[in-house]
């Protein structure tokens, strides 16, 4: 699976909130926040050259290569992928790159792997289509309609550059269309579905009683002397967590934000408005007949209809085989002039209002496309970009301050005994931390890397403050350990309760299990279910028929049963099985019926053929992905 796929997009407020912003501002508001998207890309784009200019490869695939910075994305994206499922919850040495670096370069080899080979048997995607792909996404959609607006601000959320989105859409539909194409290769034969049909349609008859263990559990109480023995046998089981109780210091990027007069935010207002190029936005919609022998005639046809008058959107409706804009008369959103194919931006940048454009050809086929609405970008206003400028000023001035405070301080503990000189030469606070243990905190010491530096000899054996430690780029913190908690056992009085109610438990199972030994002597020496249960007390029952798809019994119950050998015509098989709740079934397996397919309703035989077909899809593919892997040349550099 491509790598990007492990990170499902999303579900957000964020189209209700473009549209109102949209149908509130005339356009000026989102003409606003495209600029400020496209400055973020440009920004992430510059990032990505400074970083790729130094880049190394750790392995290659049939002589192509995975380079760390590829790795290093593979590995974010995990991160991303454990945080959208796990949230809070999750465990930061889940979250360490140590972790994740292993799972992250198998699944780019096998990426490689399966892209080597399809390069190699000629399948592709055209971008075209993988473009119309990404338009037919609901993620990016307003109302079902495109929106490119969203479309940047959603990528930027979750980190990727649109290139990088394409670049990963495209590769995973190249790998689908590979692996469906082997996968389908498969075909069920009528003996295989009859043979299934026999062993799935099954029926058992069953007989049982029910040993309900809490009886046992009163007749148990654990001696003073059990106890102490099974404390000391498992000494390791009772020892105290060990712990740190830290002093701290804390330094935000927030903590340094000045107050900024209105003249400066004027300036900053001057010099943004100075670089700012205004522009267009254009409202498409579009009929689409795919490419084939008779794609350009009937392109024509419509043509003609919409140049005699025939709405354009019910034309789109009746003929566009682009279902998802027919639905809304073709229309496909806004474009700034670099959304769709560009054999399509060239002919909407030149359309004037409402006009019909000539037949457009595209690796998805022939288009019609009019533009049916254009927003001229003005500049935006001191009121609209207030909130941000401040926080630019703001965020700069704080970068300046910190990087000079983080760099004293950095000077100052590396020479100090504790961190109160530090911190008041400074102006700085220490704070104090609960314990901290080696897993499991919450809050600011929830970060694996504050937990390891703790825990380090340098600061726990030998006492010395630590390093300051950045998080981010607006967070540093420096730690000392101001107390030690080692892990010792706990008394054997504070564990008594635990110990008393294992012991029961073990105590009153083994009694139960021995009744039920018992009980299945009796049935074999010729007793029945019913006698064994009314001479002991118990509860019995009786389920004629039984299948495998039945709710019936117990789910451990019925993969006991029908894990079983089929009984011969005169014996019974009987066996116990401990339920989930910890009572004890005994049971009687008297008879089984083979199914049988002719037996079976069209619809339920249609459904197993599937069943069976996507086994052996699952199957091939399976082992399709391993020969791939086996002759695959891999190193690891």
């Amino acid at each position: 699976m491509c790598a990007f796929f492990l990170l499902p997009l999303p579900s957000l407020d964020i189209p209700h909130m473009l549209q109102n912003i949209r149908k509130n501002s005339q356009g000026t508001i989102a003409k606003v926040i495209v600029f400020l998207i496209v400055a973020s890309f440009a920004t992430f784009g510059v990032q990505s050259i400074l970083v790729g200019s130094g880049n190394v490869d750790v392995a290659e695939v049939d002589g192509l290569a995975i380079s760390a910075t590829d790795l290093q994305q593979a590995i974010n994206i995990q991160k991303r992928r454990l945080l959208s499922v796990f949230g809070d919850r999750i465990d930061p040495a889940m979250l360490e790159d140590q972790m994740l670096r292993g799972p992250a370069m198998d699944g780019l080899v096998q990426q490689l792997v399966y892209l080597n080979e399809a390069a190699s048997i000629g399948v592709n995607v055209g971008d075209d289509a993988v473009k119309l792909g990404i338009m037919d996404m609901p993620q990016f959609s307003e109302n079902g309609i495109f929106s490119p607006v969203l479309y940047q601000n959603v990528l930027s959320t979750n980190g990727y550059s649109p290139a990088l989105f394409h670049k990963l859409l495209k590769e995973e539909q190249i790998i689908g269309q590979l692996r469906a194409g082997i996968a389908n290769t498969e075909f069920l034969t009528d003996l295989e579905l009859r043979q299934t049909a026999r062993v799935s349609q099954e029926a058992r008859d069953v007989r049982y009683l029910t040993i309900n263990t809490d009886a046992f559990r009163q007749a148990v109480s654990p001696d003073p002397d059990e106890i102490e023995a099974f404390y000391q046998a498992n000494l390791d089981r009772f020892m105290t967590l060990e712990s740190v109780e830290l002093e701290y210091i804390e330094i935000n990027t927030s903590d340094f934000y000045p107050e900024v007069d209105e003249q400066a935010l004027v300036d900053e207002y001057e010099i943004r408005l100075a670089s700012y190029e205004g522009g267009q936005e254009r409202r498409v919609s579009h009929i689409l007949i795919e490419a084939g022998d008779e794609g350009r005639e009937r392109i024509a046809d419509i043509r003609s209809k919409a140049l005699a008058g025939e709405d354009f959107a019910s034309l789109a409706k009746a003929y566009s085989d682009d279902k998802s804009s027919a639905q809304s008369g073709g229309d496909l959103g806004f474009t700034a002039g670099d959304i769709f194919p560009e054999e399509m931006e060239q002919v909407i940048k030149s359309l004037q209002l409402n006009a019909i454009s000539d037949p457009v050809k595209t690796d998805a086929g022939w288009h019609l496309l009019q533009v049916t609405d254009i927003i001229e970008s003005s500049a935006p206003t001191l009121a609209a970009l207030r909130a941000e400028l401040l926080a630019e000023i703001q965020q700069r001035e704080a970068r300046t301050s910190i990087v000079s405070t983080v760099e004293a301080l950095k000077d100052l503990v590396f020479n100090a005994e504790g961190l109160t000189e530090p911190a008041a030469e400074l102006d700085l606070a220490v704070e104090q931390s609960g314990s901290i243990y080696r897993l499991g905190n919450e809050g600011l010491f929830a970060n694996p890397s504050l937990v390891k530096a703790a825990f380090s000899d340098e600061v726990l054996i030998q006492g010395h403050n630590s390093e300051v430690i950045e998080l981010s780029d607006d967070q540093f913190v420096v730690m000392r350990v101001s107390s030690h908690s080692e892990s010792v056992p706990k008394s054997v009085a504070s564990v008594t309760a635990e110990i008393e109610q294992e012991l029961t438990v073990a105590a009153a199972m083994a009694a139960a299990k021995s009744k039920a030994i018992e009980i299945i002597e009796a049935l074999r020496g010729g007793s029945s279910v019913e006698t064994q249960a009314l001479a002991n007390g118990y509860e019995w029952q009786v389920e004629l028929g039984v299948s495998r798809q039945s709710e019936a019994l117990a789910p451990r119950f019925m993969s006991k049963v029908f894990a079983l050998q089929t009984p011969d015509d005169s014996l019974s098989i009987y066996d116990y099985v401990v339920l989930s709740g910890g009572d004890i079934v005994v049971f009687e397996l008297d008879r089984v019926t083979e199914g049988s397919i002719n037996n079976m309703a069209d619809g339920r035989i249609k459904q197993l053929a599937q069943q069976i077909n996507q086994e052996l899809s699952r199957s091939t593919d399976r082992h399709y992905q391993q020969a791939l892997r086996a002759r695959a040349e891999v190193k690891v550099l």
